[in-house]
């Protein structure tokens, strides 16, 4: 492998970056390059929560996931009032919707940090990313629901402060509190917008009649006649459909699903779980067909990033390779720096290419590992990467109640365009994400970023994590050189680091960075290092 530069800077905006290829070989260079940045990801990290784990079922809802963010104090008294307003809001959703809807199954999530003596039960596939309602700071107490594509979609989450949820006071501004959460949930579930005025200086219009009318609430979900030329929201957003139509085209109601029904008690079941830092499992294909297009070399380069730069000191995390069978090339071990540093050479390369690629074989393999020495495997992640079909044999079909009994997740990532569809299936089954990473394109740097992706799951939004902004490969032919530019917001980048690394031969990038003030970061500066671990 080629020496890898990676170095720290101080500064942003405009970067130019040279790369030049100091020794003459027979084959091209290919970098990869990753800027990243310890700062707060603009996605929220909600990007990845999907609404099919929330579902109605004979009219209670259940799978319900309320986040408290990691920077919220324990306060057990938060919890015990989280409980109380949904209580209110399930018997106000219950008459609301005239008897079809109610709270049956929330799931409360608090911070790693908390003491067992809130709860002392350990999440296992709920997290952070996937909550349908977060508490957290916020500027104002006022609650509210983001991400609302379009009418009658699913929003991204529901806001509300600690205040609002114990200050009476706070509370009081919005109205009672049962009846707010059955406010936001009709943005959060259905969609639908607010139909009174939301602006001050536009508190009332003239109707067809010419008489001057109060834009407000027609009680539209009661059944009430909707007012369909009152310049609201809502009639704006939702061609002038009343809350109760864009409520029917739901799947939730459509076609007289859930039709009202006598609840003896709309109180919800309650479950309180504390977040935890998943074991992860990676399962990674070393089948002949990955000898072909680099696909091991590329491999080889997402996971050393992988261990070095996206796990957390403390997790826990394992390796298996699999072709014809399965083979754990590393026991599940807490990272450090010690640890990272043995498993970057448990790492396989093309030395250990051969066979089939028997998916069940490594599946099986990588629970195994999950479950070595009385682990509880429950919660924990099967980083699976291959780029192979399902041989004849393997049911890995048959392997989802497993899965699901177990509560470990699947991640998939594809290399190629061979790998089994099927998996995506099984990730989507276990609340997994899935990635395919094609080699049609040469600048992708998508393998990496796959891996990436999946490391940022479960964090709160205010993690002191690396994220990634810019990403880039590009192939440097012998004794040649590439020139980019790339722009960094000033206002970002709290510790920015770039890294580069590299595949083909065992020659050397060069790399100079040009600052904005016209400076030169070069191989001889202060923060730039060769990483021999990656050699």
């Amino acid at each position: 492998m080629c020496r890898v530069p990676v170095f720290s800077c101080t500064f942003c905006r405009f970067i130019r970056v040279g790369i030049r290829r100091r020794v003459r070989m027979v084959f091209p260079l290919v970098v990869m390059m990753v800027l990243l940045l310890h700062c707060v990801d603009g996605c929220g990290r909600h990007c990845f929560r999907t609404a099919d784990e929330l579902e109605l079922e004979n009219n209670g809802y259940i799978g319900i996931i309320i986040g408290i963010d990691d920077r919220v104090q324990e306060n057990s008294k938060l919890i015990d009032e989280i409980k109380d307003i949904f209580t209110d809001g399930s018997a106000e959703l219950y008459k609301a919707t005239r008897k079809r809807a109610y709270f049956r199954q929330i799931t409360i999530t608090v911070p790693s940090h908390w003491s067992d003596s809130v709860t002392s039960t350990r999440a296992t596939t709920e997290s952070y990313d996937r909550s349908h309602i977060i508490i957290d700071q916020g500027l104002a107490n006022t609650p509210y629901v983001t991400g609302i594509p379009g009418c009658g979609q699913m929003g991204r989450y529901m806001h509300l402060t600690p205040n609002y949820i114990l200050d009476p006071d706070v509370q009081d501004n919005y109205g009672p509190g049962g009846k707010t959460m059955v406010h936001e949930w009709g943005h959060l579930r259905y969609g639908v917008f607010d139909e009174y005025p939301t602006d001050e200086n536009k508190q009332h219009y003239f109707s067809t009649k010419g008489a001057v009318e109060a834009i407000r609430c027609s009680a539209a979900i009661k059944g009430g006649v909707h007012n369909v030329e009152a310049p609201s929201r809502h009639n704006r957003l939702c061609q002038q459909r009343s809350v109760w139509e864009v409520m029917r085209n739901n799947d939730d109601f459509r076609n007289n699903a859930n039709p009202p029904r006598t609840i003896s008690s709309t109180k919800p079941r309650f479950r309180v779980v504390k977040r935890t830092v998943s074991n992860v499992a990676m399962v990674l294909s070393v089948g002949a067909s990955m000898a072909s297009a680099n696909r091991m070399e590329k491999m080889g380069q997402a996971v050393r990033s992988f261990i070095m730069n996206d796990v957390q000191d403390g997790q826990r995390v394992g390796m298996v390779t699999f072709s014809d069978k399965g083979n754990m090339t590393s026991d599940m071990v807490a990272m450090n720096d010690s640890m990272r540093d043995t498993m970057l050479k448990d790492i396989p390369t093309r030395d250990d290419v051969g066979g089939s690629s028997n998916l069940e074989a490594g599946v099986m393999k990588g629970i195994e590992v999950l479950e070595k020495d009385g682990r509880n495997p429950s919660g924990g992640v099967i980083l699976l990467v291959t780029d192979g079909q399902e041989n004849e044999n393997d049911k890995m079909d048959e392997m989802m109640p497993m899965l699901k009994e177990k509560n470990v997740t699947v991640d998939f990532i594809a290399i190629g365009g061979n790998a089994s569809k099927n998996l995506e299936t099984i990730a989507e089954s276990t609340n997994g994400m899935s990635f395919s990473y094609s080699e049609e394109y040469s600048s992708s740097n998508g393998l990496n970023e796959a891996f990436d992706t999946i490391s940022q799951r479960g964090q709160s939004i205010y993690t002191d994590l690396p994220v990634t902004v810019y990403s880039k490969a590009l192939h440097v032919e012998s004794q040649g050189s590439e020139e980019f530019t790339f722009n960094i917001d000033s206002t970002i980048g709290n510790g920015t680091q770039l890294t580069f690394d590299c595949l083909g031969g065992n020659g050397t990038a060069e790399v100079t960075v040009r600052k904005p003030d016209g400076g030169e970061i070069k191989e001889d500066s202060e923060g730039y290092q060769i990483d021999s671990r990656f050699m």
